[in-house]
C-alpha cells in the first residue's frame, strides 16, 4: 500500500527512504524493515522474467505494463479528481510484480538478465533498517546514494500532463582534464 507514495521520493534515496519509513510509522503506527522504490521499467523487467500478473482489474504482461502505468491508468481521470484510486492501483500493480519473487519459482538467469540494468539506471532503489541488509543494497548499487562524482540528467515535466513519455531525450557527456587538476564535464 505504501508503494505509490514512493513516486514522490527525492533523488537522495539513502536520505529520503529512512524519512519515508518514519512518515509511514507516524501515519499508520507500523514499523517497516525497509523501503523499496520501483518504477515501470523495473515492473516490466520483473514481468519479463516472472510472467504476467493480474492486478488492478487487468491482466498485465511485460509488453503492456509500462503503457498502462505511464498512460492508460489516467484514462477518465481529470485534474480535479482526488486520484486516490489511481494511485492505489499503482501500488497494487507494483506489489503484485514484486510478490512474484515470493509466489513463483525463480528462473535465475532470466531474472538477472532482466533486472541487471534496472539498478544501474536507478529504476529500483532499496533501503533497509538493518545495517547488514543495507550494506547488501549498497554493494548492489541500489541504495540510491549520490556521490561527489554523481551526475544525473533528466527531463522534468512540470506540466503534469504525462507528455514527457513521448519526448525523445538523447544526451552525451564528455570529461576532460582541466588545467586546475579537476575535470571539465
Amino acid at each position: 500500500p505504501a508503494l505509490h507514495a514512493m513516486e514522490r521520493v527525492a533523488l537522495r534515496f539513502d536520505v529520503s527512504a529512512p524519512l519515508a519509513a518514519q512518515m509511514w510509522k507516524a501515519a499508520t503506527g507500523q514499523d517497516v524493515d525497509g523501503v523499496l522504490a520501483v518504477d515501470p521499467i523495473t515492473v516490466r523487467a520483473l514481468l519479463a522474467a516472472q510472467g504476467p500478473i493480474d492486478a488492478a482489474g487487468r491482466h498485465l504482461a511485460a509488453t503492456d505494463v509500462v503503457g498502462y502505468l505511464l498512460r492508460d491508468q489516467y484514462a477518465g481521470v481529470s485534474n480535479g479528481d482526488p486520484q486516490v484510486g489511481r494511485r492505489d492501483a499503482l501500488g497494487v500493480v507494483a506489489s503484485a510484480a514484486v510478490d512474484t519473487l515470493q509466489s513463483r519459482s525463480w528462473k535465475t538467469s532470466q531474472l538477472v538478465a532482466q533486472l541487471g540494468a534496472t539498478g544501474q539506471g536507478r529504476h529500483v532503489l532499496a533501503w533497509a533498517k538493518d545495517p547488514t541488509e543495507e550494506a547488501a543494497w549498497t554493494a548492489g548499487g541500489i541504495d540510491g546514494a549520490l556521490h561527489a562524482n554523481s551526475v544525473a540528467l533528466s527531463l522534468l515535466n512540470v506540466g503534469a500532463n504525462k507528455l514527457d513519455q513521448f519526448i525523445h531525450v538523447d544526451a552525451g557527456m564528455s570529461i576532460a582534464d582541466a588545467r586546475d587538476g579537476g575535470h571539465q564535464v
